[in-house]
């Protein structure tokens, strides 16, 4: 949520025009500067996600989908907004899908096991395009919603053995 911060200046007149004088009257003109400081908050949304997610034993050659990950989007009022993935794993990932490290450390290329986030079976960007485009976001709305998507991992037969992980950073951002 970004908060704005707004300043106003009000200048303090005088209003002088012809006033007749009297004798031992002074006419009296100044001028001041008085700062207003306000702050406007756009009503905020949250995020609720699972934490840490298990996709469970893999075996070399098989391509599975795993348990659904659903995370719920609530706002304080209708603003529009939408969610978008970033994976962040090893470097040799792609568009919709990333390499996952092995034991901590990239695996040798032709090795890397996969993860794809599927919505409605559709693979979704995880490269955090949706930072700027709105066509690579998964999830938008205006009201609280539910959004859902579905982990697959690709083991290829040589896959390297061992603990495979991966982060993907999700992002809310009004529009």
């Amino acid at each position: 949520m970004k908060n704005r911060a707004v300043s106003a200046k009000a200048a303090g007149v005088v209003l002088a025009g012809m006033l007749p004088l009297l004798p031992g009257q002074v006419l009296a003109t100044g001028s001041s500067i008085t700062e207003f400081s306000l702050q406007l908050d756009a009503p905020g949304c949250s995020v609720s996600v699972p934490g840490d997610h298990s996709l469970g034993n893999m075996v070399a050659g098989t391509k599975k989908t795993r348990a659904p990950y659903t995370m719920k989007v609530v706002c304080e009022a209708d603003r529009p907004y939408v969610l978008y993935a970033e994976a962040i794993g090893a470097p040799s990932s792609g568009t919709d899908w990333a390499a996952m490290l092995v034991d901590g450390k990239a695996p040798a290329p032709g090795a890397e096991t996969t993860l794809k986030l599927l919505k409605n079976g559709t693979p979704v960007n995880l490269q955090g395009a949706g930072k700027d485009d709105n066509s690579a976001t998964f999830c938008s709305g205006s009201t609280a919603r539910a959004c859902t998507l579905v982990p697959e991992v690709n083991v290829p037969v040589n896959a390297e053995k061992g603990y495979v992980s991966t982060t993907v950073r999700f992002t809310l951002r009004h529009t």
